[in-house]
């Protein structure tokens, strides 16, 4: 490499990327299933626009022995969806079926791939010239693109290469030598880098072979060098496009070099799309947690946590922050929601969102594989726990009891509101019902009947110790040591722990005779029939069955 190079020397020459007449094809190589493809574009591609990329290259979710470069891996392919939305963008598909080795019968599983793919605009990125061949005779509208992975470094080479391949990619170190570039004729069929990260510098680039070996079943001779070659390691760079430009050079290859955070952005963006939703429905089950404040939910889903956790053998250290990304709440929280969701692409057990939303048809019961428990407790526990919860721990109501109690908007009002959009689901036998005050009474056998609901295999042993761990006095340990959504308690207020009491009846203690008829009596008057009857019919109103 030259001493002298062609980097642009700091992010403001970024804006050299939007010259006109640039064309890029990206890299897929972080998309993910819950990501919208523009969204990923725009995000990890910020600095050229989006009618400057004219295709994206990368895997699909057809498997192929013949993809190299890169291991494939499934959550990170170009799904059906990504595709659509960029033929949506007159944006293309390249293929990288870069392995370099070849046979008969590689190609001819991969044969369902190509065919689906055969149109024009679409390419495929070759290492093995014999597959290129093959491409050449039985498909012609593929554009055929010689590989960074061929090493074409020299005027000879690229010539040859000319002669079977509709493009070529040079290696990143040849942007910086400026005589061997303005020897190049065709300038139109050579394709640059215009970023790079390890290739640049890499002086052996050893770890390509490896990966065809392994894809092939050979014995794996090749891996990277990074260990056991001193090389000049520079990071992600990018290159002067603008004088590369002038140079007659017009389509620059990019891969995804984008600040940190940018997946989860693109994770944010898409999740109001329903992305998320969407990508996981493929894979599993969808199931639904449904509660109001403060009935208990977090106890079940710490324990569903333990359980998934063991059962399937994930390795996670389960606290009152990570087992979000086991049981997500039903928003894009990047601690708690579904953004902090980590098993997306495991089928063995089921994605159950939780969520304290009014029961809407259309969100609980369009799908029919989709189940929905609904969990209840009795109101002046409810409200009691509420109150201590938003006045304590969140700190977003100011007042007493008795005010939260009279609240138009908060305390009891809002209880009977939610109840009573749930109990018609309840009364139609459309959802699974258990209580925190039966959870508490026969902790084991709720669980069991919830697994075996949810589809999830039942092993007593491990579910036995999923309840050991999830104890209220483990729970409240937790707690004290690592918080939770990142709130540290405040130790010299009991009531201000997320873990507060964990009692049946708790609410005696603050609820005087005045409150309780405050309780009853509006109770009476906001709750519909349909709600009186849910609860009675699950023991949850004390003394006045009737209501």
């Amino acid at each position: 490499m030259n001493d002298s190079n062609n980097l642009i020397p700091d992010h403001t020459f970024l804006q050299y990327f939007k010259t006109a007449g640039l064309t890029y094809s990206v890299s897929s190589r972080k998309i993910r299933q819950d990501i919208d493809i523009i969204d990923y574009l725009r995000v990890f591609y910020m600095y050229c626009d989006l009618h400057q990329i004219e295709s994206v290259f990368g895997n699909t979710h057809i498997p192929s022995r013949l993809y190299g470069g890169r291991p494939v891996k499934p959550h990170y392919s170009l799904n059906d969806d990504h595709l659509a939305r960029m033929t949506g963008h007159g944006i293309h598909l390249a293929l990288t079926l870069t392995n370099h080795f070849f046979d008969e019968q590689a190609y001819k599983e991969t044969w369902s791939l190509l065919e689906k793919h055969h149109k024009t605009g679409n390419a495929i990125i070759c290492t093995n010239d014999e597959l290129a061949a093959h491409l050449r005779k039985d498909f012609p509208l593929y554009k055929l693109k010689a590989s960074i992975i061929k090493n074409i470094n020299t005027s000879d080479k690229v010539n040859r290469s000319l002669d079977l391949y509709d493009s070529v990619t040079l290696p990143m170190d040849k942007n910086d030598d400026d005589e061997f570039l303005n020897s190049l004729p065709e300038k139109h069929r050579i394709i640059l880098f215009a970023n790079a990260n390890c290739a640049y510098t890499c002086p052996a680039r050893t770890c390509y072979l490896g990966i065809s070996q392994e894809a092939f079943g050979k014995r794996v001779t090749s891996v990277c060098s990074k260990n056991r070659i001193p090389r000049l390691d520079m990071g992600k760079v990018y290159f002067n496009v603008k004088k590369l430009s002038g140079m007659g050079f017009t389509h620059f290859k990019l891969v995804p070099l984008a600040p940190q955070g940018s997946l989860e952005v693109c994770r944010k963006l898409s999740w109001k799309k329903g992305y998320l939703i969407k990508s996981v429905k493929q894979v599993k089950a969808i199931h639904y947690l449904c509660s109001y404040a403060k009935c208990g939910r977090t106890w079940l889903r710490y324990i569903l946590a333990h359980y998934v956790n063991s059962s399937f053998k994930l390795g996670m250290d389960i606290d009152l922050n990570s087992f979000f990304s086991l049981m997500p709440t039903d928003d894009n929280d990047p601690v708690s929601g579904m953004a902090a969701y980590r098993h997306p692409d495991d089928p063995r057990f089921p994605l159950i969102i939780a969520s304290h939303a009014h029961y809407r048809p259309e969100q609980f019961a369009t799908d029919k594989n989709s189940r929905v428990v609904f969990l209840l407790r009795s109101i002046p526990d409810v409200v009691v726990s509420d109150y201590f919860h938003r006045s304590r721990f969140m700190k977003s109501f100011v007042g007493s009891l008795k005010d939260f109690l009279q609240s138009p908007t908060d305390g009891l009002a809002r209880y009977c509101d939610y109840l009573n959009s749930w109990a018609p689901a309840v009364q139609s036998g459309q959802v699974h019902v258990l209580t925190y005050e039966m959870l508490h009474d026969d902790t084991e056998m709720v669980m069991a009947d919830l697994l075996k609901f949810l589809g999830i295999p039942m092993e007593r042993t491990i579910l036995q110790e999923a309840i050991r761990l999830s104890s209220f006095d483990a729970m409240k340990t937790v707690e004290k040591t690592k918080g939770m959504l990142r709130r540290q308690a405040e130790p010299e207020d009991p009531e201000a722990f997320r873990m507060r009491k964990g009692k049946v009846g708790g609410s005696v203690e603050y609820l005087d005779q005045e409150d309780g008829d405050v309780v009853r009596r509006v109770s009476r008057q906001l709750l519909s029939d349909a709600a009186k009857k849910m609860l009675v019919r699950f023991n949850l109103w004390e003394g006045d069955v009737s209501l």
